[in-house]
């Protein structure tokens, strides 16, 4: 019976540290087409994207320590700088992906009154440049405004699904790259919005090596356990 309580604590203790290393992520993906907008090669070759699909992601986690966070009954947001943005994104065009190299500042927001809604998502990065040796800006932004409260409510991120817009809704969005030290634009895009969808975060906390160690010993002393009580043939 020992090794039974020995294997149950092992397990809920594994389970308890896993879980604390879990956190509430969400993934918002819109998609539409570019309005208009380039892409450059660095100072070499412009390259005319309008029309082009698109995909902009946002992973969100509420987690995020130093987050400001608030959620009302027609409204919820949360933000942060630096280390505290609790936003990433990338931007998915022509085949290319672009990422905000170091968080600057994230936001996501939904709010619900009378007749309108309306749910938006900025993420901005300040990096390194490995072209000008400068800071380089990246700037990712999406917005969805609906005049007849079509958008879920305040919790509209927190349950998976899909929402396609129609003539009562209006989807704009842009995504800029620009070199500080040489003072140009990397990429200039506005967009136009079709939809999004929301998926939650990872299927399951991966356990961190402070985990995977209790749980060996653990499985190690039920072994043991068991042979110790392995019964002798008469």
């Amino acid at each position: 019976m020992k090794w039974g309580i020995l294997a149950a604590a092992v397990t809920a203790a594994a389970l308890g540290v896993a879980a604390q290393a879990s956190a509430t992520v969400y993934t918002i993906t819109y998609t539409g087409a570019v309005t208009s907008g380039f892409l450059e090669d660095y100072g070499v070759s412009y390259t005319d994207i309008t029309g082009q699909a698109y995909s902009a992601t946002y992973v969100v986690d509420t987690d995020t320590v130093g987050a400001s966070l608030n959620a009302g009954s027609t409204y919820s947001y949360i933000n942060g700088f630096g280390s505290s943005a609790p936003v990433r994104g990338s931007f998915s065009v022509v085949g290319h992906t672009y990422k905000a190299q170091d968080k600057f500042y994230g936001e996501q927001f939904e709010a619900r009154s009378s007749g309108l809604s309306r749910l938006h998502s900025n993420v901005q990065g300040a990096g390194q440049s490995l072209l000008s040796g400068g800071t380089k800006f990246t700037d990712l932004y999406n917005t969805i405004t609906s005049t007849v409260n079509e958008l879920s409510d305040a919790d509209v991120l927190t349950v998976p699904g899909s929402y396609v817009l129609d003539s009562n809704d209006t989807g704009v969005g842009f995504f800029q790259i620009y070199h500080e030290n040489l003072g140009f634009f990397e990429a200039v895009v506005n967009l136009d919005i079709s939809g999004y969808t929301v998926t939650l975060g990872d299927s399951g906390p991966v356990p961190e090596a402070s985990t995977w160690a209790l749980m060996i010993a653990g499985f190690g002393g039920v072994g043991a356990a068991l042979r110790r009580r392995r019964p002798v043939a008469a």
